[in-house]
């Protein structure tokens, strides 16, 4: 797979797919300069919520996400999320204690559900949820599942509903620690940010399948015998998030007919913009609307990780080194499925 990116990623400018219905956009300074373009939006022009989700809870939530907003009355909006991410408001310290107690609890449901439930469940308990134990986990991805099947853009009617209360539901358990460090962050910059309960859920939302893929990923090539410290997690994830790649693709719509990388595009033409391959590193995005939690997701990743090795290190009989069963059927990402075989007890006699 990774010798077909490197294959797509060496052409450049922006050329017609074979189908001739989008446009493509591989070479990684093409891409680059591609995410940067001010006439190529994240939403197709006039769609600022997905169709099958308008006058749902979760549409009405989506609207409000500013990774979904480029319209200049949101740059404010942008602006303050940033500062949260870049000020070290956030302490080492309580995302390391966080996450260690997040990755622990996980680790006792298997090695699918810690590479599931470890950066959200992390990054819930820093937004104020109460999770507390795997079943508080459970319910959490439960939750953030119901989500991710309503904005699939064939969801049934009975798929939204699940969402829109799946929805009000993490609405309502974020916050409940008020101290929380993110979520006291967050309603720092509330005279700013309009919709702070809204800001969080994206920050829950892009911690699920992006978090499963990352961690999945890492755990396969982990030397679970081997130490493991701080510094040689980071290097690992930073590998492994681009090469497979986390997430392979983006799109970007043009908001007005214009020219990108050579090419002339109509309004409402669709570009897909590559996000791995050859000496690429845009994992996290470029521009505008690059991951702000892109440093945040490594510090949860690196120590899931070393607790991970901790907690097979201390108990091999209680888990056994993870059996890869294929990917997700996801068109843009790489997330493994991961298994946890049954452990071999060791013979004494």
């Amino acid at each position: 797979m990774q010798a077909f990116y490197q294959g797509l990623s060496s052409q450049t400018g922006c050329y017609p797919a074979p189908d001739q219905s989008y446009w493509i956009a591989a070479e990684p300074s093409s891409v680059r300069r591609a995410l940067m373009h001010l006439d190529l939006g994240v939403r197709p022009p006039g769609q600022a919520v997905p169709e099958h989700l308008l006058g749902s809870q979760l549409g009405g939530t989506f609207a409000q996400w500013l990774r979904m907003r480029e319209d200049a009355r949101h740059a404010p909006e942008k602006d303050a999320l940033l500062t949260i991410f870049k000020t070290q408001t956030l302490k080492a310290e309580s995302i390391e204690r966080s996450t260690r107690r997040q990755a622990r609890q996980a680790l006792n449901l298997g090695w699918s559900h810690w590479q599931w439930a470890s950066l959200p469940a992390t990054v819930g308990e820093l937004l104020g949820v109460a999770i507390h134990n795997p079943e508080a986990q459970q319910r959490l991805l439960q939750d953030l599942r119901a989500i991710a099947r309503a904005l699939q853009p064939l969801a049934e009617r009975q798929t939204i509903q699940a969402a829109d209360q799946a929805c009000v539901a993490l609405r309502e358990a974020l916050g409940s620690h008020t101290e929380a460090p993110l979520w006291k962050a967050l309603q720092a910059q509330s005279r700013v940010i309009a919709d702070t309960h809204a800001q969080a859920l994206s920050l829950l939302w892009q911690s699920y399948e992006a978090g499963a893929a990352l961690l999945g990923q890492a755990l396969l090539t982990l030397e679970l015998n081997s130490t493991l410290l701080l510094e040689d997690a980071l290097t690992l994830l930073r590998q492994q998030s681009n090469d497979p790649g986390a997430f392979h693709h983006t799109r970007r719509w043009a908001q007005q007919d214009c020219e990108v990388e050579g090419a002339f595009l109509k309004q409402g033409v669709a570009v897909l913009l590559l996000l791995v391959g050859d000496a690429n590193d845009l994992a996290f995005g470029h521009g505008r609307h690059q991951c702000p939690g892109e440093s945040l997701a490594m510090q949860i990743g690196a120590c899931a990780l070393q607790e991970a090795q901790a907690f097979f290190q201390a108990d091999r009989l209680a888990l056994s080194p993870p059996t890869l069963l294929g990917f997700e059927n996801l068109a843009n990402a790489r997330i493994p499925i991961l298994a946890t075989p049954a452990a071999k007890k060791e013979d004494h006699s």
